[in-house]
């Protein structure tokens, strides 16, 4: 059957059947670019990566048969991540005309009638927002549905008939963060989408649709959720086959792809499965001008009739330093909405200054320190939060390295910390909340007083609320706690895990003080000879290179430039499936990269890639935005003065990893920290991070 027939066959599918599923789609052709990387990836079936329209997008309009006449961008939070996607003529029509096919398709189940139900947007016009399929697509929308956009400023006529409102998750969190209410007539849904990735807190899809049912007045069975993207023509839609029925789970309810896009799974060993747990793979033959399926970097659950279950990201990248951004911490909304108790403020904003250090106190945190390193339950609580045995033991090992030896050790580490507020609010990292061990047991040192926001999974905290209890305590906030522009902390001071961005942005939003060691990368060198030893392993892996110590980079040296490298397989343990499938993709954007795969001896191997240096790229180049994948770059003698000095530099790069052979090369140059290979993370409390007082002292 041609496409031309294909597209009549769609044309004339009753509403009630555009979302069944569809049998196989013969192969289509592959994409013409890195065509040898992606055939030795995906040999039994052409798949074009969704990050390649960020990373090559005029590669890919240039194999189009028709000019562009229009390009959308996807959400994110600044133009280095965002992809462009492209249409012809051809293709944009297709787009609006398939789209509101299945959206008529979606409304069916709750709006029986041939008639056309009033909606609301709070999605913006396309005049507001160019460059949005959303936006594009609401605007299709509104020529075919009367049209209502959301507008703060003028209050909304009371509806009588049931209507459909749209929006995304952005919107809806700003709308409940500001107290908002609109409840929507008997019968109407609620249509909640992504997108706008880091203009707002983070929220479940759990928490969204409380969100809505409490805003909106609308039960989970009416509330459809759409998944879409602005590299596709089609659209994914999770509802409820019968609304008025029993309120369905959510673990009940399926995204469905109408019948023109088919969906499979990639597996962590790069096969193409019809269901399964896997990397969602979409063939939308909507999407004419590409006419490629696309492996996207959303992990799902795929049964055999096409519906997939999202089970979140398979792709990320590790920050340079700590994990949170400023939209983690910042309400969206510019009116005050902050649900903490008025005791606890008051009782944080007018404490007297703390004493000092006291050899007493300094005595009895001492015991506790070396009591809870021998814990059972405190290793299994890091192991649970790092997922492997491994990795827990080398942060135990790193741990018994780094705090103070003795009583008198704890004293010189207080009195170092130049603690001059009253009391801190410390904000822990996503990736690890042992993060905050640091300040934490300083604070109990110096008897501060302290709020520490819980993370949404905070065993951790509960452990050494215990470990203090009746000696000295701390304060928790709950985890959706964000701070309004220009409103007062809760508390004197705020130290926050984060990057260089997110602490400037946050010394913006308040007038009181924010402390932050912003980005923060390791690099690692050994020569040659000490490529055998796995010390380097643990600097770069002991915690899944998601902490800001972690080296990010390995230089192999010689006296020449190595011609290879051994095999050299890293196993930290068993794998779960999210981390395998991190891996398949890692592999693929190293190749990419031009960078030689050593061989992976089994799935749970980790991902080592190395290349020769070539002076024309930076440093920071060479890092891999993938975690749990180590670059490995070869150099010479020679190249070793030539790299560090770029590494010197960079302020990033905060720390050298290096054996005993490579650390007279590197006492010429200006770097700010070297230490042995293997202690990487084994940073001493001495009451100072990266050479500045933990608590800072104002002025």
């Amino acid at each position: 059957m041609s496409m031309q027939q294909q597209l009549e066959k769609w044309r004339d599918l009753p509403l009630n059947a555009v979302f069944g599923s569809e049998a196989d789609f013969p192969r289509a052709a592959y994409p013409k670019l890195h065509l040898g990387v992606l055939k030795h990836f995906y040999p039994d079936y052409p798949l074009l990566p969704i990050e390649f329209l960020k990373l090559y997008p005029d590669t890919i309009e240039a194999g189009f048969q028709a000019p562009t006449v229009r390009s959308f961008l996807s959400s994110g939070t600044s133009q280095r991540d965002r992809s462009r996607s492209s249409f012809s003529n051809e293709g944009i029509a297709l787009y609006h005309e398939f789209s509101l096919l299945s959206f008529r398709a979606m409304l069916l189940p709750f709006f029986k009638s041939e008639t056309r139900p009033h909606g609301y947007s709070m999605i913006p016009s396309v005049d507001e927002w160019p460059t949005s399929s959303l936006a594009q697509m609401v605007g299709w929308i509104s020529e075919e549905f009367p049209v209502t956009y959301w507008n703060e400023a003028t209050p909304l006529s009371a509806e009588d008939k049931p209507v459909w409102l749209f929006a995304t998750g952005f919107h809806i969190v700003a709308f409940a963060d500001a107290s908002g209410r609109f409840p929507l007539p008997k019968g109407s849904i609620v249509i909640e989408t992504g997108g706008t990735k880091g203009k707002t807190r983070s929220v479940t899809r759990e928490e969204s649709f409380e969100l809505i049912e409490k805003c909106f007045g609308v039960d989970k069975n009416h509330i459809v959720s759409e998944y879409g993207m602005c590299e596709l023509a089609s659209q994914a839609y999770d509802f409820v086959d019968n609304p008025s029925g029993p309120i369905l789970p959510m673990d009940k309810r399926w995204f469905r792809f109408p019948s023109w896009a088919q969906t499979k799974v990639l597996s962590p060993s790069q096969t193409i499965e019809g269901q399964g747990d896997g990397t969602l793979i979409i063939d939308d033959r909507i999407r004419a001008d590409i006419g490629t399926p696309f492996r996207t970097e959303d992990r799902v659950l795929l049964k055999a009739d096409e519906s997939f279950q999202l089970r979140g990201r398979v792709a990320f990248s590790p920050l340079k330093g700590c994990s949170l951004f400023a939209e983690d911490l910042l309400k969206s909304s510019s009116k005050p909405s902050l649900s903490l108790n008025p005791q606890l403020i008051r009782k944080a904003l007018h404490l007297e200054s703390a004493a000092g250090v006291s050899e007493e106190r300094a005595k009895t945190i001492h015991k506790l320190a070396q009591w809870m390193l021998s814990d059972p339950e405190f290793l299994a609580k890091i192991e649970a939060g790092l997922k492997h045995r491994q990795l827990a033991e080398w942060c135990l090992s790193d741990l018994k390295a780094s705090i103070p030896q003795s009583p008198r050790g704890w004293l010189k580490a207080g009195i170092a910390t130049k603690n001059s507020a009253e009391s801190w609010l410390l904000i822990p990292p996503r990736t690890h909340d042992f993060a905050v061990m640091h300040p934490l047991f300083m604070a109990a040192l110096l008897n501060l007083r302290l709020v520490v926001r819980s993370t949404f999974d905070a065993p951790l905290l509960a452990y050494w609320a215990r470990v203090f209890k009746a000696f000295w305590t701390f304060e928790t906030l709950d985890p959706s706690w964000r701070l309004d522009s220009g409103e007062a902390l809760p508390c004197h001071s705020l130290m926050v895990f984060g990057s260089d961005e997110t602490i400037l942005t946050l010394r913006d939003a308040t007038p009181q003080p924010v402390q932050g060691f912003g980005n923060w990368i390791t690099i690692s060198i050994i020569h040659r000879s000490s490529w055998t030893d796995n010390s380097w392993v643990k600097d770069a892996f002991s915690l899944g290179q998601e902490g800001c110590m972690s080296s990010r980079l390995l230089v192999v040296w010689d006296d020449q430039a190595p011609d290879s490298l051994a095999p050299q397989p890293v196993t930290i343990g068993p794998l779960s499936h999210g981390e395998h499938l991190h891996l398949a993709h890692s592999e693929l954007d190293m190749a990419l990269g031009g960078w030689e795969l050593l061989p992976r001896s089994s799935l749970d191997s980790l991902v080592i890639g190395h290349r020769e240096w070539d002076a024309e790229l930076g440093v920071e180049d060479l890092l891999s935005s993938r975690p749990l994948t180590l670059p490995v770059v070869r150099s010479s003698r020679a190249d070793v003065a030539a790299i560090f000095t770029a590494v010197a530099n960079n302020k990033t790069f905060k720390l050298v990893s290096a054996d005993y052979l490579s650390q007279p090369l590197l006492a010429r140059h200006n770097l700010p920290a070297i230490c042995e290979i293997g202690q990487a993370n084994a940073a001493k409390w001495t009451g100072k991070h990266g050479g500045q007082s933990l608590f800072f002292p104002e002025g």
